[in-house]
């Protein structure tokens, strides 16, 4: 903060304003200065208590979830849909070869690894709001392609299309969710990520239905699959189409992320913004110290980029935000981190012990999954990174987790057969240790801190140079918002 002359009355709270400073201008640095403690959420409620007392950003963060749910009852539908006789019936080499069927799956992941790869700069160039309603549609087309399939080739394009959508939704929908929610609630409210995926896959095992083992060249009768109608297996493939057009819909009236709203020169929006989901007004102390944390953190990584030389167009302007990851050892301890929260969800055999483990042992395990590294996979990355390095280090923390599902679930099968004495379950064991090292000696504790916070918290070092810049930016942005901020004290 910016130095200041002060009165006696002023030490105590009651004081004139400093010299050459207005009297709105005081105000508003005092409520910068108070900004760590509003902004952090200290004294406010937090955990389900917190949630049921904000039903506003409940109710957007549940329903921006639903990019969750639309990824958790694919994942479950599909392995319902492979064991229909009518599926076997329409498409009997993926039911019958091991090999294209587990293709066929797999198909989803590979491409979703790449579409949470790439999604990061688009999220940046067209806003949060803007990518996800983009990315339901490309949903939606790659699940009519599934459902209504006249061939393989329909069917592995539409998992190929569906995946590149639900990867870039796993990566923009908790990000989009961190930046809206009040730093007390932001854990809750990302962890609703996981929730929508549980009750997706949960609701998928209801909608697929009429399955039972038979062989797919044999037991077909002349005519067909009589017995069972080629619903069976379209209409779960097309019920996904249901939440993602709920979704659509909805996000018409959802908000835009306020720190991209600042990103992009808009403002007005986002201080307005800030207003509504906060259910305050844009002169409250909470929203003015909560937009200058904002502002200041954009306006300092704006100047920083600009002497790098980031601003360049092209394939340096579109790389340079994933070189900026490895620019510092603050930036590639966040990167770090983040990917390997991703690799130990999937590497502590979350999908393999849940599919293939003895029915009690699954039931122990997965509940303390679900509350334990389940979620922090998608909370953690998205809350870690500064905003410029946000959106392309959430990209390849979320890329991580599909490409480590990816082999898990390649090498998982081959290790059950090889390993005896259950050396496969030591192998996940292993690693869920290795795993709780890593978090007790290389990661701090996030919890109540602002996102603009999270640089000092990873020890970023700040030239003086920096300092004298976020000072100077800081005073530029009391004066040039002074005028919104005395009308309100004369009131």
């Amino acid at each position: 903060m910016p130095s200041r002359s002060m009165s006696p009355d002023s030490a105590s709270g009651k004081g004139t304003a400093p010299t050459g400073v207005s009297k709105g201008q005081q105000q508003l640095l005092e409520d910068s200065d108070l900004g760590g403690a509003v902004a952090s959420g200290v004294g406010k409620v937090g955990g389900i208590k917190g949630l049921l007392l904000d039903k506003k950003i409940l109710g957007i963060a549940s329903m921006a979830s639903f990019g969750g749910f639309l990824f958790g009852f694919d994942q479950g539908v599909v392995g319902n849909v492979l064991v229909i006789e009518s599926f076997g019936a329409h498409f009997p080499a993926v039911y019958m070869d091991s090999s294209r069927k587990g293709w066929f799956v797999s198909t989803l992941l590979l491409a979703a690894w790449a579409g949470s790869l790439i999604n990061g700069p688009f999220c940046d160039k067209f806003g949060r709001k803007n990518c996800i309603m983009f990315q339901l549609i490309l949903f939606m087309l790659g699940g009519a392609l599934q459902a209504g399939a006249p061939s393989e080739a329909y069917l592995f394009g539409g998992r190929a299309v569906a995946g590149l959508s639900v990867g870039a939704l796993t990566h923009v929908v908790p990000m989009y969710i961190a930046e809206l929610s009040p730093v007390h609630l932001r854990g809750s409210l990302v962890a609703l990520q996981q929730l929508s995926i549980t009750l997706g896959i949960l609701f998928s095992y209801w909608i697929a239905y009429g399955k039972r083992t038979f062989d797919a060249y044999r037991d077909v009768p002349i005519g067909g699959c009589t017995g069972q109608s080629d619903a069976s297996f379209r209409i779960p493939l097309a019920f996904q189409l249901l939440p993602a057009l709920m979704l659509e819909v909805a996000m018409f009236f959802m908000p835009r992320s306020p720190r991209w709203l600042v990103e992009v020169g808009r403002d007005s929006e986002a201080k307005a913004t800030l207003a509504s989901i906060r259910s305050s007004t844009v002169t409250s102390p909470e929203v003015r110290a909560e937009f200058l944390d904002i502002k200041t953190e954009v306006l300092v990584e704006r100047e920083i980029r600009s002497m790098q030389g980031a601003d360049r167009g092209g394939v340096a302007g579109y790389l340079k935000p994933y070189a900026d990851l490895f620019s510092s050892r603050a930036n590639f301890h966040r990167l770090a981190i983040g990917c390997l929260t991703m690799f130990y969800q999937q590497f502590i055999g979350c999908n393999a012990i849940i599919y293939y483990a003895p029915t009690t042992f699954v039931y122990i395990y997965d509940v303390n999954f679900s509350y334990s590294w389940a979620p922090i996979g998608w909370v953690l990355p998205s809350e870690i990174f500064n905003l410029s390095t946000r959106s392309t280090g959430t990209s390849i923390t979320t890329s991580a987790t599909w490409m480590c599902n990816f082999v898990i679930g390649l090498v998982s099968p081959i290790m059950l057969e090889k390993l005896n004495y259950g050396g496969t379950y030591f192998f996940f064991a292993a690693f869920a240790i290795l795993g709780f090292l890593t978090v007790y000696f290389f990661l701090p504790e996030t919890r109540m801190k602002t996102l603009e916070e999270m640089d000092e918290l990873f020890g970023a070092k700040v030239s003086s140079h920096e300092r004298d810049n976020m000072s100077r930016i800081r005073r530029e942005l009391a004066a040039s918002l002074s005028e919104e901020v005395e009308p309100s004290l004369e009131a």
